[in-house]
């Protein structure tokens, strides 16, 4: 099946939302520290114990330690809770849109079915 089911969208945007707000958590706090190294080093393995940890979580590891590392590595001369912040809500805005188009589509398909009955 190549498209979509509304159903399967929601839970990815769920996980993708999820995964981004605990790495961006992480991030925000130990993007404070002011060595780089060591501050990646920390939000990436304590974002990965935590999230491994709870096996609710276990599916959005890997996208809350790249989140982690985004928000410490590139804060654009901002504060790390500034560009955490914005992540999320790129994120989130990306998930709405995401959903929209899916939804479209499965209600165009419907309207105008690709091939009509023989």
């Amino acid at each position: 099946m190549l498209k979509p089911r509304i159903a399967d969208s929601l839970v990815i945007a769920r996980d993708q939302l999820l995964g981004t707000a605990a790495g961006v958590s992480f991030g925000a706090v130990f993007g404070l520290l002011h060595e780089t190294a060591i501050s990646v080093t920390l939000a990436v393995f304590l974002t990965a114990a935590v999230c491994r940890s709870i096996p609710m979580l276990r599916a959005i590891t890997n996208i809350a330690c790249v989140a982690a590392s985004i928000v410490i590595l590139l804060p654009a001369g901002r504060p790390s809770y500034v560009t955490a912040w914005n992540r999320f809500v790129d994120t989130l805005l990306g998930g709405a849109i995401a959903l929209l188009v899916v939804l479209l589509a499965t209600v165009g398909s419907r309207w105008w079915p690709d091939s009509e009955p023989a």
